[in-house]
């Protein structure tokens, strides 16, 4: 072996310095080129550019460390692969909760324009998103029992969807809309769903989240709990964010409400008009810090289901946040109507 030849970037030290470079070309394992370094002790230098090791290297324990490597390193995106869900049986299912159990880990599964009644529970970290949004892609509770869509691990995203009227009951985790244990939810309208509970009142109606979660740009307004949260319940083990969200007019409970030990991230929300006031437990109020706000969002229609923004609402293009909120501008500003004083008291008598 010619000192001056590059075989592997294996290196052979001798006590804490370099004596050789044992040519090792049987394999290469690339994550670990240039940085694993044996130690070993020699009883010889045969001719000055080679190397006889007095006790034997395990070479098989390391082929064998490096192939391991390169399988279970080897980027698993690579194979990730999208599953289409589509009512009309085109797609890989007709149902989300089948394609989420057919698909893979880090698989994508998009959703076709539809109402699903069903239970969705995301049991691998994957991407659940909307293929149009979620004005015509809806996920509506079909029973009592559970949220209508559970998320368990980081890495997952549900994006682009309605989830709506659950009325959970029993089971756990206690929550009517979205439980998130990881992951993100994004982009989604949560609307009318409310958890009481049969022997504890339940913790929140719309969102209750836990660990790294992210709740991310979404609408929860019209949920409701008895006691804690209508919009968002945060357990005392979350530390993850609360972006962009438009968290309004939840008809129960509080519209954030925080357990001890919680410590969310607040930025850049809009928390306003909830029924037992926007911050509860252990929160605080975030309000004026941050890009936090508490006003109107000023919906173009929400009476009949419309929650996107008129053109002069404050949750467009808030400084220093951009958009809150799942949807856009839908209507041009509030109308005012001229009238005088006097008809405004008439309208009392």
């Amino acid at each position: 072996m010619r000192g001056d030849q590059k075989h592997s970037q294996y290196r052979v030290f001798h006590g804490g310095s370099l004596t050789s470079v044992m040519l090792l070309d049987v394999f290469s394992c690339p994550w670990y080129d240039n940085i694993v370094e044996l130690e070993a002790s020699f009883a010889e230098i045969a001719s000055g550019d080679s190397v006889v090791p007095q006790e034997v290297i395990p070479l098989r324990m390391l082929v064998v460390a490096c192939f391991l490597c390169s399988v279970l390193l080897t980027p698993l995106t690579a194979t990730a692969r999208t599953w289409h869900v589509r009512q009309d049986g085109s797609g890989d299912c007709t149902t989300i909760q089948a394609c989420c159990d057919s698909a893979g880990w880090y698989d994508t599964v998009l959703v076709a324009p539809g109402t699903y009644p069903e239970h969705v529970s995301l049991d691998k970290s994957l991407v659940l998103i909307s293929d149009a949004g979620p004005s015509v892609t809806t996920i509506v509770a079909p029973s009592i029992t559970h949220p209508v869509l559970r998320m368990y691990y980081g890495g997952t995203v549900a994006d682009g969807f309605t989830v709506r009227d659950a009325l959970c009951l029993i089971g756990w985790p206690n929550v009517g809309g979205v439980y998130v244990g990881g992951g993100t939810l994004r982009n989604c309208l949560v609307v009318n769903n409310h958890a009481m509970g049969i022997d504890s009142p339940g913790d929140a109606g719309g969102v209750q989240v836990a660990g790294g979660g992210a709740i991310e740009g979404n609408t929860i307004v019209s949920n409701g709990n008895w006691v804690t949260a209508g919009g968002i319940y945060c357990l005392s083990n979350f530390n993850g964010q609360i972006v962009r969200n438009i968290v309004a007019m939840n008809n129960w409970g509080f519209g954030i409400y925080c357990e001890a030990g919680a410590n969310p991230a607040f930025l850049c929300n809009n928390v306003w008009g909830n029924h037992e006031g926007e911050y509860g437990g252990a929160c605080g109020n975030p309000t004026g810090v941050n890009g936090n706000i508490s006003v109107d969002p000023l919906f173009c229609d929400r009476q009949n289901g419309d929650y996107r923004l008129c053109a002069g609402s404050p949750c467009i293009n808030a400084p220093g946040c951009g958009q809150m909120g799942a949807f856009g501008v839908g209507c041009g500003p509030t109308a005012v109507t001229p009238t005088t004083w006097g008809r405004i008291k008439a309208l009392y008598r």
